[in-house]
């Protein structure tokens, strides 16, 4: 293909909404009028903003006994069960997960694993993508409907 990008690469990038090498994201934003908002539905999010995951990793806590008892649900990252003594983060959705599990995972996307809950990024297509349409309060029953749009 032209430009040295072979099919396998193309097919990976579109895949992944990866970069083009062009500052364009291939199967998401970019591409079109500075005034245009990307089409996110079906997309990998971006990373979660380093601010925010500098702050994350300050509030890693030690599982006591009673989140082990409380928590019957394994980390949906790895599937093992939680132990007490794991070290743990919490997301604003109210997940649960260890820690060595969720940071990796943040660092390539900006969604919690198991809801989907957005969390913030520093792409300004996607944020003001997600402002334009906003996403259901997880902690409001009557704010989640069955039409709301799940960031990948």
């Amino acid at each position: 293909m032209a430009d040295g990008v072979d099919a396998a690469s193309l097919e990976r990038l579109v895949r992944e909404g990866g970069d083009a090498g062009n500052g364009s994201r291939v199967g998401g934003g970019g591409g079109g009028s500075a005034g245009d908002i990307p089409d996110w539905v079906g997309q990998r999010t971006p990373p979660t903003a380093r601010y925010y995951l500098d702050e994350l990793e300050e509030s890693v806590f030690q599982l006591r006994a009673s989140h082990v008892r409380k928590h019957k649900e394994p980390c949906m990252i790895c599937m093992e069960t939680f132990a007490v003594g794991d070290e743990a983060l919490r997301l604003p959705c109210n997940h649960l997960y260890h820690s060595m599990c969720l940071m990796p995972w943040l660092y390539e996307h900006s969604t919690c694993a198991l809801c989907r809950y957005q969390l913030p990024t520093l792409d300004v297509d996607f944020e003001a993508y997600r402002r334009a349409h906003p996403q259901p309060d997880p902690h409001n029953p009557r704010d989640i409907t069955g039409t709301s749009l799940m960031y990948m």
